[in-house]
């Protein structure tokens, strides 16, 4: 009903509703302008550094909750009308890295919330910020997907065989990859004994080949 009535596409209505949420710590249902503020700095504002121009914090998109408690807030529709009028702000573009995950949800059928954890993931061991992971960032990446200390304990040809699967014929992989490549081996959602379900696969593969190697 929201999304009719500010004309916004119902998928983007309920990725800035996750947003709101994350800074709606009481659950109340409101921001107040501190909140509020921090929101469109972390979801919105390419420059970090850069505060929050007042110019978007106009009074007129706030209500005071009573006279006995003169605080000024916002609730989940009247952002979204803020979001309607300022969308396209100079100082107001969704970050990058929040419209690579967007997109990435929707073209592959996978929840916001999920593809974002996997490319924290994908960030994290994106060690030089180049947008892709090179092999030996990958390795890194893959000892910790399977609660490895040290890379010695996984096998060069695993890490050859898990690579190859990942990158196929490229030098790296970008977050797209990664993320077909992740989500096929441990699906869209967070679990427990991903490392040891992996290990089973890559060992089920080598199977047929060492009874061809017997037969032979």
């Amino acid at each position: 009903m929201l999304a009719r009535q500010v004309d916004i596409d119902l998928e983007e209505v309920q990725e800035l509703k996750v947003s709101f949420d994350i800074f709606d710590k009481l659950g109340s249902g409101l921001l107040d302008k501190s909140g509020f503020r921090s929101l469109i700095r972390s979801a919105f504002l390419v420059d970090k550094k850069d505060d929050v121009p007042e110019t978007l914090l106009d009074d007129r998109w706030f209500e005071l909750q009573s006279q006995a408690t003169p605080i000024h807030t916002i609730d989940f529709e009247g952002f979204l009308r803020w979001y309607q009028a300022n969308l396209f702000v100079e100082h107001l573009v969704m970050n990058s890295s929040t419209r690579v995950v967007r997109d990435l949800a929707r073209r592959h059928g996978l929840a916001f919330d999920n593809v974002d954890r996997i490319h924290k993931v994908f960030v994290q061991f994106d060690e030089d910020s180049s947008l892709t992971i090179e092999f030996s960032e990958f390795r890194r990446l893959v000892c910790r997907l399977l609660g490895a200390e040290e890379e010695t304990e996984i096998s060069e040809v695993m890490f050859r065989h898990l690579w190859s699967e990942a990158a196929v014929q490229t030098e790296a992989i970008d977050f797209e990859m990664f993320l077909l490549w992740y989500t096929g081996h441990f699906g869209e959602d967070e679990r427990t004994g991903q490392g040891a379900s992996l290990l089973r696969e890559y060992y089920r593969s080598l199977r047929p080949r060492a009874m061809f190697a017997t037969a032979l």
